[in-house]
């Protein structure tokens, strides 16, 4: 995929290039280590989507972990 490729993975949600940032739409609780649990509202930056999971890195520490993708929306969404 090139840099002015966008790929929607989610009906808000649109990766540009490479990543988006975006906010967690409700709390997720990591029920394994390739999991990521983020809290309502908080700032994730998406990489990828695997399966209607979101690959994603937690912006407050830099963890990256997987999502479910209908728990993420983009900016405004």
């Amino acid at each position: 995929m090139g840099p002015s490729e966008e790929v929607t993975v989610h009906p808000t949600l649109t990766l540009c290039g490479i990543k988006c940032a975006a906010g967690a739409r409700a709390g997720f609780q990591a029920e394994s280590e390739e999991e990521l649990s983020v809290a309502p509202g908080e700032e994730v930056t998406v990489h990828a989507e695997v399966e209607g999971w979101l690959q994603v890195t937690r912006a407050r520490d830099g963890v990256r972990g997987l999502v479910p993708a209908s728990y993420v929306g983009g900016a405004g969404g």
